[in-house]
């Protein structure tokens, strides 16, 4: 029986006649990269890791820094519109807990606003209420303040008036703060001797410290 051999009709390759060519692969120049180009990627990468990604952690811990600072102020504002509206004594704390006072300065696990009828700064029994409660900080932040903050009925601060300071693991350098003024009012504090570092604001400014 006669074999079929491929042979082509126009343009085609079919059975019989001629037989079809079969191409050859070729050997052309193989993909790669250039000295100048492996150069190029090395010093991109070198900045990303020495100039951007850190300039974006910074970032990210500047707005945490924000967050917990506009928390803290607003609820020095809660406790004093609380205190002013019910026309008695309203503390805020530190707390592990969140029914009680810690009776420490360091305020980075939560606080909270409550009643204080005899501004004593004790959650007292059948007697004060908890208004608000704020949640621990994150990012392993440090806050401290006073122990505890107490407004009068008419809105000033009759215990507790400082500053309070935010600090994380980039130091005192990258520390953050408020200040919390004895008429109830509160003030972001800056760098005023032009040190690098934020101060007290006072008229001989102390900076503040993360020790």
């Amino acid at each position: 029986m006669e074999s079929l051999q491929p042979y082509r009709v126009a343009g085609r390759c079919g059975h019989r006649a001629e037989p079809c060519p079969v191409s050859k692969p070729s050997i052309g120049r193989q993909a790669g990269f250039t000295i100048v180009e492996l150069v190029t990627v090395l010093v991109v990468i070198s900045i990303m890791t020495t100039v951007v990604i850190p300039g974006m952690i910074d970032m990210v811990r500047n707005n945490r820094q924000s967050t917990v600072l506009n928390a803290l102020t607003h609820s020095f504002y809660i406790a004093r519109s609380e205190a002013i509206s019910r026309a008695q004594g309203v503390s805020i704390c530190p707390t592990v807990n969140f029914t009680s006072c810690a009776g420490s300065t360091a305020w980075e696990k939560g606080w909270l606003v409550f009643t204080d009828q005899d501004r004593d700064g004790v959650i007292d029994t059948g007697k004060d209420a908890v208004l608000r409660v704020f949640n621990a900080v994150n990012g392993g932040s440090d806050l401290t303040a006073a122990s505890r903050i107490t407004y009068s009925p008419i809105g000033t601060v009759q215990s507790g008036a400082g500053v309070a300071t935010l600090c994380d693991s980039r130091g005192a350098g990258h520390a953050r703060g408020i200040k919390l003024l004895a008429t109830g009012f509160v003030d972001i504090l800056g760098d005023t001797d032009d040190n690098g570092i934020i101060d007290d604001g006072a008229s001989s400014p102390t900076d503040l410290s993360c020790s």
